[in-house]
């Protein structure tokens, strides 16, 4: 099971870590038009999970079955019905495609890197 942990650094800036500790530096500056906050509860909510979930919780947040919980910017956001804790959060539609499109990159890397080596 490959565990990825994928952080926001700076705004635009994503270090990925791979299982062997690997580190993957990426930049969605120029290529994203998501919102940086958006970008950060997503990628904070699909922390430390293992791909598979990680993949499935996106997808369910695309289908809008799981709600992402907002809560460092969490100011003016509503009260969705499949609430987390804290009781708010959204379905960032630009910031979970992204990602999942960022996390099967990074799963194809990872297959073809362990192919040539």
């Amino acid at each position: 099971m490959m565990m990825i942990s994928l952080l926001l650094v700076r705004f635009g800036d994503y270090r990925l870590l791979d299982q062997n500790g690997h580190i993957h530096w990426m930049n969605f500056w120029w290529s994203s038009v998501s919102v940086m906050v958006n970008t950060r509860e997503t990628t904070h909510a699909i922390r430390k999970l293992p791909l598979i979930k990680a993949k499935r919780y996106l997808e369910d947040v695309l289908a809008h079955k799981q709600a992402i919980p907002f809560t460092r910017f969490c100011r003016g956001v509503g009260q969705t019905k499949n609430r987390h804790s804290n009781g708010q959060g959204r379905w960032p539609a630009k910031s979970a495609k992204f990602i999942l499109d960022l996390l099967k990159n990074a799963e194809e890397t990872e297959e073809n890197s362990g192919e040539n080596s």
